[in-house]
This record gives C-alpha cells, sequence and structure tokens, in this order.
C-alpha cells in the first residue's frame, strides 16, 4: 500500500504473495488492513516553592501542537487555574493517533520564578494510560523586617530607647503595568529592635518580584528620620532564586536625638544672707501613640530634678531636645517676691513664667528672682527727770537671721550695730524682713532707771524687754527711757565704773535674751526653712 491513510499499521493476508495459476476456478485475493490506533495526554500543574499559596488563584495558559506523518493533527491553547495547592490538570485528549508528536509550551506562568521549559511526547499505543505533560512552576518568596537604629548623642538616653516608632511598610508588584498590593502595614519598633510583620503568627510573605519600601509615620519628634529603602523607585525587592527559604527584605530607619541643654540662674535683691535656695526642676515630651500626642513625665537625674543655688550661682542641665521644662523655687523666704525671667515667650505665662517649650540648642535661661522684703525697726531715746541737757546716750543693736542651716548673726552696718541718740530722738534702721532684733542701752548713767516699751509681746519679757521678732512692715519699734529721780554724777571714777558696769551688765543681759531667743525659734521649727 503506497498511501496508508495515515494508519498506524498496514497487514495483508497471506502475508507473503500469492501466485497466479492457470486454474480459472480459483478466486485469488490479497486483504490489506489498516488499522488506525489512538491515544491520548492530558496537562498537569505542580506549584512549589516558598512561594507557592501566595495567590488565591493562579492562572496558566498552554499552547499544544501534535503532528503526525507531518500533519498537524492538534493546536490548541490551554488554560488552567486553580489556588495551587493540589495540581492542576486539564481535560485529556483523546483520539490522537499513536505516534504523534506532540510539544505542549507554557505561555504564562503567571509570576514564576521562570517559565518552565516546553515539553515533548509521542502518543504511545497503550490505551490504557494517558500521558502526561507535567509542569512544575517554581515560586520564589520574601519576607520582610524592620531594623531601628538610633544616632546622635541622646541616642544612648534610656527614654529614647523605650520610645516606640511607627513604620508603614507597603509591598507592591507590577502587574501589566498596574502596581497592586501585597502587603500594606504598621510595624511599632523600638530603638536597637527587628521587628517583622505577622499574620497570624506567621511572618508576611510576599512574592518575587515585590518592591517593598517604609515611611517613618511616627517619628517621635526626632531631628532626623532616614530609612534606606523610602520608595517604589528605592525599594527592596525580592529576586529569584529564593526557593527553599524566603528571601529576607531588610528596611533599616534610622532616627537621629540631639540632646539640649537649659540653665537656671539666681539672683537676690535685698540683703544676700549667702542662703542656697532650693529648686525644683519638670520637663515633659511629646509621645505619640495611635496618632494621640501625650505629654510624657521626661526622667531627670536627681541632682537636676531638685538641686540649690545661691545668690550670683547657676545650673546647666541636659535634657533631651523636644522637651517642655518648668522650673519653681521651693521654700522660699517668707515676704520674699519671685519673679522669673526666661527666654521662651511662647509658653502660656511668657517669659515671665519660668517655663521652657520645645528645648533645642544651648540658649535656654530661666532667671529666678528674689526681691527680699525689708522692714524698719525704730529705736528712740526719752529722758525723764533731770537728766543732762544733749547728752548722748549710747546703744548696741543684735539681730538674728533663722536661715535654713540655722540661726545666724544678722550683719549690721556698723553705724546701725552702734549708734547713739539724745533725748527725743530715734533712728531707724531698715533689716531684711523676718528677723528678731534686741537692743540695749550701753554706759547707762549712774542713777537711771533703764525701761524698754517695744511692739511685740511674744518674746519672754513681753513689752518690754526692747525684743522684737519675726519683723515685717514699718511699725517696729522700741522706745528706751531712762529714767532720773536725781541729776546724775558726770565725773568721778566712781560715777564712771557704775557706769561701765551697768553698761556690761546690760550687754550681758541682751546677748542672753538673743541667745534665748536663737534656742526659742530653733525649738519652734517646724520645717527649717527661711522665716
Amino acid at each position: 500500500e503506497t498511501d496508508n491513510a495515515g494508519a498506524t499499521s498496514v497487514d495483508y493476508w497471506p502475508a507473503s504473495s500469492v501466485v497466479l495459476t492457470d486454474d480459472g476456478d480459483t478466486e485469488l485475493k490479497i486483504v490489506v488492513e489498516n488499522t488506525f490506533e489512538v491515544g491520548s495526554f492530558n496537562i498537569m500543574k505542580e506549584v512549589t516553592g516558598v512561594g507557592a499559596g501566595l495567590k488565591d488563584n493562579y492562572e496558566f495558559e498552554f499552547t499544544a501542537v501534535c503532528t503526525y506523518q507531518g500533519k498537524e493533527v492538534l493546536n490548541e491553547i490551554v488554560s488552567l487555574t486553580g489556588d495551587g495547592t493540589t495540581n492542576l490538570m486539564s481535560d485529556q485528549f483523546d483520539d490522537l493517533p499513536v505516534g504523534s508528536e506532540c510539544t505542549i509550551t507554557e505561555t504564562a506562568a503567571d509570576g514564576a520564578d521562570e517559565t518552565p521549559a516546553p515539553v515533548q511526547i509521542a502518543i504511545d499505543p497503550d490505551p490504557e494510560t494517558v500521558q502526561t505533560a507535567g509542569f512544575v512552576n517554581a515560586y520564589s518568596a520574601g519576607t520582610i523586617e524592620v531594623v531601628k537604629a538610633l544616632d546622635g548623642d541622646a541616642a544612648d538616653d534610656e527614654f529614647v530607647k523605650n520610645l516606640s516608632f511607627d513604620v508603614a511598610v507597603t509591598c507592591h508588584v507590577d502587574v501589566n503595568g498596574a502596581r497592586l498590593d501585597v502587603y500594606s502595614g504598621i510595624v511599632q519598633v523600638k530603638g536597637g529592635e527587628t521587628m517583622a510583620p505577622e499574620i497570624g503568627g506567621q511572618r508576611v510573605l510576599v512574592p518575587l518580584g515585590a518592591r517593598c519600601f517604609g515611611e517613618e509615620v511616627t517619628t517621635q519628634g526626632a531631628s532626623d528620620a532616614v530609612i534606606d529603602f523610602d520608595s517604589y523607585d528605592n525599594a527592596a525587592i525580592v529576586e529569584a532564586g529564593n526557593l527553599d527559604e524566603p528571601q529576607v527584605l531588610t528596611l533599616s530607619a534610622t532616627n537621629t536625638f540631639d540632646l539640649a541643654s537649659l540653665t537656671v540662674s539666681k539672683t537676690v535683691v535685698g540683703p544676700d544672707m549667702g542662703e542656697a535656695y532650693n529648686f525644683e526642676l519638670a520637663c515633659t515630651y511629646p509621645v505619640t501613640e495611635n496618632g494621640v500626642i501625650t505629654d510624657v513625665a521626661y526622667p531627670l537625674a536627681d541632682e537636676d530634678a531638685k538641686f540649690t543655688l545661691k545668690h550670683g550661682k547657676s545650673r546647666t542641665i541636659e535634657v533631651l531636645q523636644g522637651v517642655n521644662c518648668g522650673v519653681v523655687e521651693t521654700d522660699a523666704p517668707a515676704g520674699a517676691t519671685i519673679t522669673y525671667s526666661d527666654n521662651d515667650d511662647s509658653t502660656t505665662g511668657g517669659d515671665t513664667d519660668g517655663e521652657l517649650a520645645d528645648v533645642t540648642g544651648a540658649e535656654n535661661t530661666v532667671d529666678v528672682t528674689n526681691t527680699l522684703e525689708l522692714a524698719k525697726l525704730t529705736v528712740s531715746k526719752q529722758v525723764a527727770g533731770p537728766g543732762v541737757d544733749g547728752a548722748d546716750y549710747s546703744f548696741e543693736l543684735a539681730c538674728v537671721y533663722h536661715g535654713t542651716g540655722g540661726d545666724v548673726d544678722y550683719p549690721l552696718d556698723s553705724s546701725d550695730a552702734k549708734f547713739t541718740l539724745k533725748d527725743g530722738e530715734s533712728r531707724t534702721i531698715e533689716v531684711l524682713a523676718g528677723i528678731d532684733c534686741g537692743v540695749v542701752e550701753t554706759n547707762v548713767p549712774g542713777g537711771a532707771q533703764v525701761t524698754y516699751l517695744d511692739t511685740d509681746d511674744s518674746t519672754d519679757g513681753g513689752y518690754t524687754d526692747g525684743e522684737v521678732t519675726d519683723l515685717h512692715g514699718d511699725g517696729n519699734s522700741i522706745e528706751v527711757t531712762n529714767t532720773f529721780t536725781t541729776m546724775p554724777v558726770t565725773g568721778g571714777a566712781p560715777m564712771t565704773a557704775i557706769w561701765i558696769a551697768g553698761g556690761i551688765l546690760l550687754l550681758a543681759g541682751a546677748g542672753l535674751l538673743l541667745a534665748l531667743r536663737r534656742r526659742n525659734r530653733v525649738e519652734a521649727a517646724t520645717g527649717g526653712g527661711n522665716p
């Protein structure tokens, strides 16, 4: 048979040949049997790799072309769809002549690392077997991690280390020119930490080709915030070849925090007793959490939170840049007027409230001034009886200041500590409010009786001991009266001796009274503060 019409086999009967004879009654016959055997095949798709299953639905496309004896017997486009959790199978292609040569080519690999090579099969004669053209599509994948680093001279501040930062992470894939989100979420991370986004307790996987980048949405007031991969065009990309273990895409976010400083200084207007004045400093820092900004207490070292300053002294304290701070003087002297002068007029009280907002750099100052209350004490002299006209009478004044460290002598001007008065004269002395004072007449003339009348009955001697305590205002007075029953003797050693002896006794008495006053005030003190 010279043309078998595509039969898969040709059989002849008889198998060899026939012999022609001259017997006209014999029929000679040759039987030619053409057999057309057929087979079938299908296409199977397997999805593997760590990225398998990242899509809800895979779509693969193939062309299947079969030829038999040079003629095309099949030309089909085949699509397979599914979630890839099980192998995807096409329908069977039946009735293909045995021996047909088929080439199956994958034309759409749906994002696999690479497109599998075409598969060639020849249709075999086994009618019980469906031949399979198998394709394996392997998928790489990546995971994401955010590394938070701290920089700047405040990077080691424990407060900064405990701040939490929000980084918005986005991963896109390009599908036919369109950017599709494969992940978008917020990663919270602290300084020095590495955090990976998770879903259901598992790290997020993103497919091959995903472009991942971050944007810090909560910088916590950092002076600078930089992310190495910060846009679609500057992204970390999942590369092919990561089939067994996901590629780790690391986004590094660095925040810079700086230190600032503020200086608290002390000024005293009025008699300075060398006291150390007490101060307290408190600071807050604006912290963002879940989109809400809250002023959180910024921890200061003990020696910076509470400290003392003397007149003319200052203290400089380092703080985190961006804090809001306020200073207050505690235990100020009674009657003292406290004023604050700072270099920030943006606060509620302007530049007179001792508060500094958003402290930056080193030019941040608060000067605390105590304008001390002054009091006046008037000592007057009266003479009753036949005294000496125009005589000068000598006085000594002593005062006690009740300081934080105990009672100390109040420094009087020498002209106020010792002075003379004539009959009918007075002397007014200006002193620091709150002190105790006592006056004594010295060199009392012989034969004179000295009496005192003062404005303070709280002392042991009441109104008649020449002592005035806790001076305030200008209504404090001590009147010293000498009463003579006879003309005083003005000459001679004996009378001089009497005057000297009287003066010594009176001075001793005044010293004793002042000492008693010191002791009484110390024993009665409840807080040791300034008067």
